[in-house]
C-alpha cells in the first residue's frame, strides 16, 4: 500500500483547510494520505486541523516565521518514510485521482526522477507544460517563462530542467537525498532546488 506524504508550508493562508480536503475529496486512496503542516498562524488555527485524520503539525506563531525555507524544513521533518512525497503550497485545487496519476506518471520515468510544474491558475484553460529561462537579472537570477497551451489536461511527461516550488512529487527517497535549505529564501528556493537536485542525479519532468 503505497502512502504520500504531503508538505505544506502555510503562512495565514484561509486556503490551508480547502486545500487539504480538496487533496483528500479527489484522491483515489485518501487513506494513504500523510500530511505534514508547517502552521504559522495564529493558535486557534489549530483546531480544525486536528480533526482531520493523519495531519501532523508543527505549529509556531506567524509573527515568528523564519522563512519560506525554513517553514518547508520543518515540515519536512513529519515525515515517517512514507513512500512518496508531494511538496505543495496552502492555496491549491487537486484533480479527481491526482494521487494514483502522480504515481503512475513518476513511475513512467527514467531513473531517479520526479515530478515538478508551475500549476495553472484555478479554472484555467491553460494547462501549464513547461518551465524555461529566457534571460537573467542585473544579479545574474533567471527569469522564467511559464510555456502553456490550452486545452484538456495531458498525462504525457517530458523532461525539463527548472523545479517549481508549489509542486515537487516524487519517491521518498528524493528529500532524503536533496532535503529543502532551511536558510533559503522565497525569491531563490527554485534555483537552487533545481541545481541540488541535478547535481544529485536526479531528472525532472513535468
Amino acid at each position: 500500500m503505497k502512502r504520500i506524504f504531503v508538505q505544506i508550508a502555510s503562512y495565514r493562508d484561509e486556503l490551508l483547510l480547502p486545500t487539504i480536503q480538496s487533496a483528500i475529496s479527489n484522491a483515489k486512496h485518501p487513506n494513504r494520505l500523510f500530511f505534514g503542516i508547517c502552521l504559522q498562524d495564529e493558535r486557534k488555527a489549530i483546531a480544525t486541523l486536528k480533526k482531520i485524520p493523519h495531519v501532523s503539525i508543527h505549529f509556531l506563531n506567524y509573527n515568528k516565521s523564519e522563512g519560506v525555507g525554513w517553514a518547508r524544513a520543518q515540515a519536512q521533518k513529519l515525515y515517517q518514510g512514507e513512500e512518496y512525497v508531494l511538496q505543495t503550497d496552502s492555496h491549491m485545487q487537486f484533480e479527481p485521482n491526482w494521487d494514483f496519476n502522480a504515481i503512475g506518471m513518476v513511475n513512467q520515468c527514467s531513473g531517479k526522477s520526479f515530478l515538478s510544474q508551475f500549476c495553472s491558475e484555478f479554472n484555467s484553460i491553460f494547462e501549464p507544460t513547461a518551465i524555461a529561462a529566457w534571460g537573467f537579472d542585473k544579479l545574474q537570477y533567471p527569469h522564467y517563462l511559464h510555456v502553456c497551451q490550452s486545452g484538456t489536461h495531458s498525462k504525457f511527461i517530458s523532461q525539463h530542467a527548472f523545479t517549481c516550488a508549489h509542486f515537487i512529487f516524487g519517491p521518498g527517497q528524493l528529500f532524503q537525498e536533496v532535503p529543502i535549505d532551511p536558510k533559503i529564501g522565497y525569491y531563490y528556493e527554485e534555483n537552487a532546488m533545481s541545481l541540488r537536485t541535478w547535481t544529485s542525479g536526479w531528472n525532472i519532468y513535468y
